[in-house]
């Protein structure tokens, strides 16, 4: 009898064990996650609003590129010359056309992928209120909020015990709790970078920077240049035998 009891408690200690490691594990996830996207951790995030979708597949018109104060080791986002004003995302199955979104995303060829998270915005124009796809708060969006209306100006943020936490100046801001939801922090001097804009008409420009397509522009220059050297090698070939040809007719 105390054997199945010892049993019972040790499993039941075990499980306990198990779901808090998944907790702190999920809960270090979403803080990396959310000081990657604070910290130009991706490619490029843009402020934009959904024209169309295809399935996951949006077409998004880009309204501002946001940059942050500070990028976190390796970063290199892309320059706003290298974005279009109209871009293809793939992985916003849960948006629909007419959305305003907040997204991170990683270039992949011609098109983008949401890397840190897509979120829902109240707006494209400044200040706004992001929000999770399905419309709730939470302390990454609260985060996210207080970080595009600073145009990432404002980008140390804490989570913790299900509130978040702004960090700037040596002071402390809650930014949101569970009861409360989001909380203005009311930073003096409110602090706004300068508005950054993608690159003006058509994507060409940016198609051009895919790899793969670079790699197909790189062999058709080869082609070229080994066409002209061989038309070049033959014209050579054919002089030397005209001028062979002209000796021994002279002798």
């Amino acid at each position: 009898m105390h054997s199945k009891t010892a049993q019972k408690w040790w499993s039941a200690l075990a499980t306990a064990c198990i779901l808090a490691v998944l907790c702190l594990l999920a809960a270090a996830a979403a803080d990396d996650a959310l000081y990657a996207f604070t910290h130009n951790g991706q490619d490029v995030v843009v402020l934009g609003q959904i024209e169309k979708m295809s399935g996951d597949t949006a077409t998004v018109q880009v309204r501002e590129l946001l940059r942050s104060s500070k990028s976190q080791r390796g970063a290199s986002p892309l320059h706003s010359e290298q974005v279009a004003a109209t871009i293809t995302v793939k992985g916003l199955s849960a948006f629909a056309a007419g959305d305003r979104v907040l997204l991170s995303l990683q270039k992949k060829g011609g098109s983008y992928q949401v890397d840190m998270g897509a979120y829902r915005a109240s707006s494209t124009e400044l200040p706004l209120q992001i929000t999770e796809p399905d419309g709730a708060a939470s302390a990454q969006s609260a985060c996210l909020t207080v970080f595009a209306n600073s145009r990432g100006a404002l980008c140390d943020f804490t989570l913790q015990d299900g509130s978040a936490f702004l960090e700037y100046r040596g002071q402390r801001y809650q930014v949101y709790s569970p009861a409360q939801g989001f909380l203005d922090p009311q930073v003096p001097g409110t602090p706004q970078l300068q508005p950054t804009y993608p690159a003006a008409g058509s994507n060409w420009f940016t198609r051009l920077q895919s790899p793969a397509l670079f790699g197909l522009l790189g062999l058709g220059a080869l082609a070229v240049l080994f066409f002209f050297w061989q038309l070049r090698r033959r014209a050579r070939r054919r002089t030397v035998r005209l001028k062979n040809g002209v000796h021994q007719h002279d002798d």
